[in-house]
């Protein structure tokens, strides 16, 4: 996949969600950039720290993302509209 998010911005860790969607931790814009399989970006989740730099879906519904920060070592949550990839091994 290639994606241009436009700026300057690094990506770090990544997980993938049920849409295929590529959800990667976006650090210097300090953010969980939401990337399509096509490469289109959609929705960047801001959060409140430059250095974010894993991500990974929990909760009943995998609707729940956390990320960790890397400059202040806080792991914060938020929640997604689509749910994130079950993983065969963690999940069934």
């Amino acid at each position: 996949m290639i994606a241009d998010l436009g700026g300057y911005q690094m990506f770090d860790s990544l997980a993938v969600d049920s849409a295929a969607h590529t959800c990667v931790a976006t650090l210097i814009s300090g953010a969980v950039s939401d990337i399509a399989p096509d490469g289109s970006s959609g929705t960047q989740y801001k959060l409140p720290g430059p250095m974010v730099t894993n991500v990974c879906f929990s909760g009943k519904d995998l609707r729940t993302a956390y990320a960790t920060l890397s400059m202040t070592g806080k792991l914060v949550s938020f929640e997604r509209l689509q749910p994130g990839l079950k993983l065969q091994h963690l999940n069934a």
